[in-house]
């Protein structure tokens, strides 16, 4: 146990494990989603589509649920572990659904069964960031800084589990996702279990009010505002005296009240909508389009996320260096980049090495926009709203981009082509781009050449791992 210690203490090893478990859990279908609706379950493109919008759909409308039901109740641990489990168990409905044979019954089957499966993966990702963070804040020697070291295990999670469902999948069929999903589900469980931080439970009295007590009851009536509670002591004895005050309101109204938080996520959403368009559309363009063989596909979602692991690892630096702003806006730079170059780009399979350039891009794009966003949303969000605001934040840069792609991509794809829908997946970006640049250097978060740059960060960072 002391030897673990120690390890722990150098090397942090239990958010990068958490990480590891958490994303082999939550994208051990990810990958293979198309394959498993098109092949296991019998429906074409349109379907498969309307199938994904629904997932997206979910996950976006419960993501804040999950996160805003912890931050309730102090039970983020918990919230995490049931989770794990209730997708593993939720996937299981696909072995009742494959037995319809009527194929309308089957799709809504199908559609009602993802749902649930997307409900209960909406809220992993946004505990797991919140765990993390909280974990680094707490720990001495340590700092939110160092949190892209801690998420990239969680990209390495991804290409592993990847590889290893897709040969799995081969060499047993797409049966052996029903093994795998509640295995790496259930390890998961026992990890969070054993390495997450300890749940802060808060008190349930006043947990649906809009109005709730302070934490810390003021004892002199004469210190006490005339808005707060008051303890009065009489006889010996304590009596409270209750003055409402004016009602809170909701934590997502708090949250977008912060007019800098709100603007950010405007932005991140145009940009989390490109990347959905690239991530929904880009493997069957290079296919179909370009006419690169699968394995040059493969390579080429490699390259995606080499430079993202990298940038993980650096992240403190990065930080450092630049800050929170330009990263976001370099970020936004190479997905504008991307977008444009898949325009300009020949459909020829002879460009498969421009393509694996290009994708070098994609690891650029994600990997500064989640190490900026995710600390702005943390450092944007009042106490208590911290895993609030993660959820928000990866809902609108993932979810809601996804649904639209999913639906008014879908519908574009099929009726203009791929021309189109790039072309103004690659306006909206650049737009995206402008509108933050303008904004942050109107308002002094950015500095070019020339202007004095803005006095450091007041967390302390450290380069430990």
């Amino acid at each position: 146990m002391q030897f673990l210690a120690k390890l722990e203490d150098r090397f942090l090893i239990s958010p990068k494990l958490i990480y590891f478990v958490v994303c082999a859990s939550f994208y051990a279908l990810h990958v293979f989603r198309a394959k498993f609706i098109k092949q296991y379950l019998g429906f074409d493109d349109d379907e498969y589509g309307d199938l994904c919008a629904v997932m997206a759909l979910v996950s976006f409308s419960f993501m804040t649920m999950w996160s805003t039901l912890a931050d309730a109740l102090g039970r983020h641990r918990t919230v995490l572990i049931v989770l794990c489990l209730a997708l593993a168990g939720s996937f299981e409905l696909f072995l009742f659904v494959i037995r319809v044979n009527n194929m309308t019954a089957r799709f809504y089957l199908s559609a009602a069964v993802l749902g649930v499966y997307s409900f209960f993966a909406s809220g992993m990702l946004p505990l797991t960031d919140f765990l993390t963070l909280r974990k680094l804040s707490n720990r001495p020697g340590f700092s939110r800084d160092l949190y892209g070291r801690q998420r990239l295990w969680g990209t390495i999670s991804y290409g592993l589990m990847t590889s290893l469902v897709g040969v799995v999948v081969q060499v047993f069929s797409l049966n052996a996702l029903f093994y795998l999903i509640p295995a790496s589900s259930v390890l998961c469980a026992i990890c969070v279990l054993g390495l997450a931080p300890a749940d802060e439970p808060k008190s349930l009295k006043g947990l649906f009010s809009r109005n709730p007590k302070p934490e810390k009851p003021i004892e002199s009536k004469s210190m006490a505002p005339e808005t707060e509670e008051t303890k009065l002591v009489v006889g010996g004895e304590e009596a409270e005296e209750e003055i409402e005050g004016p009602k809170k309101p909701r934590p997502i109204f708090q949250l977008l009240k912060n007019p800098s938080y709100l603007f950010m996520l405007i932005v991140v959403f145009m940009t989390g909508t490109a990347r959905a368009v690239m991530t929904t559309f880009l493997s069957k363009y290079l296919e179909e389009g370009v006419k690169l063989l699968p394995t040059q596909v493969a390579t080429a979602a490699n390259f995606g996320i080499f430079l993202e692991v990298v940038i993980f690892f650096f992240g403190p630096t990065y930080l450092r260096i630049f800050g929170i702003y330009w990263l976001l806006v370099f970020g936004q730079i190479a997905m504008v980049v991307r977008c444009w170059a898949y325009v300009i780009l020949p459909p020829t399979p002879s460009n498969f090495w421009l393509v694996y350039l290009i994708e070098l891009l994609k690891g650029v794009a994600f990997g500064f926009t989640q190490l900026a966003g995710v600390k702005l949303a943390s450092d944007s969000a009042p106490k208590g709203l911290e895993a609030t605001a993660q959820a928000l934040y990866t809902s609108v840069y993932s979810q809601l981009p996804t649904v639209l792609a999913a639906v008014a991509g879908g519908r574009c794809y099929k009726a203009f082509g791929p021309n189109l829908l790039f072309n103004v997946t690659s306006v909206v970006s650049t737009v995206a781009l402008c509108l933050f640049v303008l904004k942050y250097a109107l308002d002094g978060s950015i500095r070019f050449p020339g202007f004095k740059r803005r006095s450091p960060p007041e967390e302390t960072m450290t380069e430990a791992p």
